[in-house]
């Protein structure tokens, strides 16, 4: 028996249009996952191949991870406190011919995160470098996963950032700090302070990116969360002694006085000028041309505005943090003035929080939100292939971007504070 026109319609109207959502969403997040993985394996097929060329055995790639393997192999030498060597490292590294404006690089990290990357300089560098990104990208996925979405794209749309897959192929760890402060949020919604603690001492690893997280914290009134990750951050310090040393200490504040200097130097970790890849105002400020002493007063001023906008937001919500949570990832990145491209991790995980908390959003948030996500594709696409990389500042989007998104979460949580009705 065969229906009519009008029946068949009728049916089709009939199917429910949730089950056709779920499907749509379905296949985006496949053909996504899919196509980001083929470039992510062709990156680092790319790399192993190469790593395989006459001339290049027992070397190591220009990539950041070349940092976290040549310290490795210095703890593994019985000289931990060389990982701070600036040309030792050099020559740990092997990095081969300068062609196309290779360098070395530099460890910049403290003596405990040492240990925790000694285990993958017994490995070859290529299989160290696949196991390390993969692994925190692992770890980043595991904790994004903590916080429930209505939206399975919403999830992949950080997963499968731009910024993501960069810090995946350079083998940096913005995903896994991120997960970090990820597993630190969950532990604060489900009343865990020693556990937020262990989070907040092990994100001080990287202190620059962590200088909001202690005033949001103390503005919520965690105070225990506080007294918990100090005491945590006690017991890394004891805890990398036996391994690292106490040299290990000295050389670290040593180098941490040095950073700028050598990461802007001829011989730093690049032949070319790498503040142009920052994402932060003080950069944007010295690529317009103002000195060096007004920029750090700008960059001052600003940072200790996002810190008293991190005070007031987080002050202000309790029930329902999204909001809070996306502000301070925002300015995280541009609270400092040593944050590169890499780190932009933050601000697409940011995106995430600020569309799940938003009631609404106006176009120019849109707009902020999709541009924010699209900076690493567009400077690692067009602007790469004009060459022009070195010669544009990645800050001349970010910093304003980031400030404006900001800007509109806390504009966000005000108006929703002046539409909740009035107590009797």
């Amino acid at each position: 028996m065969s229906l009519s026109t009008a029946e068949t319609k009728s049916a089709m109207s009939q199917v429910p249009p949730a089950a056709a959502t779920l499907w749509s969403q379905k296949l985006f997040v496949a053909l996504t996952s899919g196509l980001v993985g083929l470039i992510v394996l062709s990156c680092f097929a790319s790399g192993v191949w190469q790593l395989n060329q006459p001339g290049f055995e027992g070397k190591s790639l220009s990539v950041d991870f070349a940092a976290f393997w040549g310290a490795a192999k210095m703890v593994l030498s019985g000289l931990p406190s060389e990982a701070y060597d600036y040309d030792l490292m050099r020559q740990v590294q092997q990095l081969g011919s300068d062609e196309h404006g290779r360098g070395w690089l530099p460890w910049l990290y403290p003596p405990p995160v040492l240990a925790m990357v000694t285990p993958f300089g017994l490995l070859p560098f290529s299989v160290a470098w696949i196991s390390f990104s993969l692994l925190c990208y692992a770890a980043f996925a595991a904790a994004l996963c903590q916080f429930v979405t209505p939206s399975a794209p919403l999830r992949m749309m950080v997963l499968v950032a731009p910024a993501v897959m960069m810090t995946l192929v350079l083998g940096q760890v913005s995903t896994l700090w991120c997960a970090g402060v990820l597993c630190l949020l969950a532990a604060l919604r489900d009343g865990k302070p020693a556990l937020a603690g262990l989070m907040l001492a092990l994100i001080a690893m990287k202190p620059q990116l962590a200088l909001l997280v202690p005033v949001a914290l103390l503005a919520a009134g965690h105070w225990r969360v506080l007294l918990w990750g100090a005491f945590w951050l006690a017991a890394l310090i004891l805890a990398s002694l036996p391994t690292a040393g106490i040299e290990s200490w000295y050389a670290f504040v040593e180098s941490a006085t040095s950073t700028w200097d050598i990461v802007n130097s001829e011989e730093g970790v690049t032949t070319r000028d790498i503040s142009t890849l920052m994402v932060s105002w003080h950069p944007l400020l010295t690529w317009l041309g103002l000195g060096e002493t007004p920029a750090t007063v700008i960059q001052t001023c600003v940072t200790l505005s996002f810190a008293a906008g991190i005070f007031w937001i987080w002050r202000r919500t309790e029930g329902n943090r999204d909001l809070a949570i996306a502000a301070l990832l925002f300015a995280a990145p541009i609270a400092t003035p040593y944050a590169l491209h890499y780190e932009l991790v933050v601000s697409a995980t940011g995106c995430f929080f600020l569309i799940r908390g938003s009631e609404t959003m106006g176009r120019a948030v849109v707009w902020g939100l999709f541009l924010v996500w699209m900076v690493p594709l567009l400077w690692a696409g067009p602007i790469h292939a004009l060459d022009l990389t070195y010669d544009l500042s990645f800050s001349l989007l970010t910093a304003p971007l980031l400030s404006l998104l900001f800007i509109a979460c806390l504009r966000q949580v005000r108006s929703q504070e002046l539409g909740k009705p009035k107590p009797a």
